[in-house]
């Protein structure tokens, strides 16, 4: 994969969209944003499986250049693409973060000709249950083989044609 970073501006918010493979010290900032935003820590060794994958990392810093938020995702086959991880600092929520990072993802796969997009969440999570279907979104099956609990799959179908989403 080449090196491509967008960089966009919200607010005071900004947004660097990275198509490479992610160098230690992003690896570092990954897994310090993580502390503070889930139950079951990813460590550097979770983080560090990005470095095997076509991965896309979306993520927005403070006006003091700290991470407070990421989406994560990889290509899963050659027309679907997974969301695999993200979130966003709680000091920095209700601000439509998480909602602008979504969008910057969806554009990103249509733009790379993915048809599809999927991701899981854990079936206690409401915050991201009400997120994934408000942007179209359906529930399709669910996984009961993870370590964290049972969860819901989602797919997305992705079109430039707004008539054609599900």
């Amino acid at each position: 994969m080449t090196e491509n970073t967008i960089h966009s501006q919200f607010g005071e918010i900004t947004f660097d969209c990275i198509d490479s493979i992610p160098n230690d010290a992003l690896l570092d900032e990954l897994v310090n944003l993580s502390m503070s935003l889930f139950e079951n820590k990813p460590n550097h060794e979770y983080f560090s499986a990005l470095k095997h994958k076509h991965a896309l990392m979306l993520l927005a810093r403070n006006s003091d250049n700290i991470l407070i938020a990421c989406k994560i995702g990889y290509q899963y086959s050659d027309d679907v693409f997974y969301s695999w991880i993200g979130g966003v600092h709680p000091k920095f929520r209700e601000h439509g973060i998480a909602q602008y990072l979504m969008h910057m993802q969806h554009e990103w796969c249509l733009n790379h000709h993915y048809r599809l997009i999927r991701t899981k969440t854990l079936i206690n999570n409401s915050i991201m249950y009400a997120i994934n279907v408000k942007n179209g979104f359906s529930v399709i099956g669910n996984d009961v083989s993870g370590k964290h609990g049972p969860k819901l799959i989602y797919s997305k179908l992705l079109s430039s044609n707004p008539e054609d989403q599900i």
